[in-house]
């Protein structure tokens, strides 16, 4: 089973962890081939439905993600913080879960 269909079953099904998991993956795949902008837009809404649970590795990972995604290099370090050009006005807000 491909991404794209591994994204769909979740969606159909309701399954938001694997549906966050198929959408990281996806996002990952884009980033590489410089699709950030459709990485974001892909993962964003399915981690802004979370409520709870961001200690976990899913979240976390897709925490990252966001970060390396509004940065302009690939390997952006988990723990820093927005470059002044990125803000909540910019391409590129920050999910509503304040994933900063």
């Amino acid at each position: 089973m491909g991404i794209h269909q591994a994204l769909a079953m979740a969606q159909r099904q309701g399954a938001r962890w694997l549906e966050l998991r198929a959408a990281r993956s996806l996002a990952r795949l884009w980033q590489r081939q410089g699709k950030r902008a459709e990485a974001y837009a892909l993962l964003a809404p399915i981690y802004d439905w979370f409520t709870e649970g961001f200690d976990t590795a899913d979240l976390q990972e897709a925490k990252i993600l966001f970060a390396q995604l509004c940065f302009s290099t690939p390997d952006a370090s988990p723990g820093a913080t927005r470059p002044e050009h990125v803000d909540s006005a910019s391409a590129c807000p920050a999910p509503t879960n304040q994933w900063c």
